[in-house]
């Protein structure tokens, strides 16, 4: 993904600092991330960028949807990109930090009846599971 394109489609200016913080995040997309991650990664490639940069870029990528932030009771606060994934919901390894996302269905359909149900007009929500992985409940 173009880094000026995505900056430019979330209407956000463009500056080297951003299109570098920008690239970080896309390289970043296939997990769960926070802006401490980002930040090491610009470092490993010596990428010089402010960390009050890279701060306020990911708030702001999480303000125009970009990012939608996770909660997983980190020490951080999570995120992971929206441009490219379907909604879906985690479950999340308390021994481990293992996160597993899925899609199901049934549970999202159940949701919008009990809203339909409670005349409840739903803007967004997020399911999350907290347990032990198989490995972790084996160990």
């Amino acid at each position: 993904m173009d880094t000026n394109k995505l900056l430019s489609k979330y209407s956000i200016r463009s500056t080297k600092a951003r299109q570098e913080i920008a690239k970080a995040i896309i390289s970043l997309r296939h997990k769960h991330f926070c802006a401490e991650e980002v930040i090491e990664r610009l470092r490993k490639k010596e990428i010089k960028v402010s960390r009050a940069s890279a701060y306020r870029l990911v708030k702001l990528f999480s303000k125009r949807g970009v990012l939608r932030p996770v909660d997983l009771n980190k020490r951080w606060q999570m995120y992971e990109t929206s441009f490219d994934k379907n909604h879906h919901d985690h479950l999340y390894c308390l021994n481990c930090g293992k996160i597993i996302e899925f899609e199901n269905r049934a549970i999202e359909n159940l949701q919008t009846k009990v809203c339909k149900e409670k005349k409840f007009k739903p803007l967004k929500h997020s399911l999350k599971i907290l347990g032990l992985c198989r490995e972790c409940d084996n160990a």
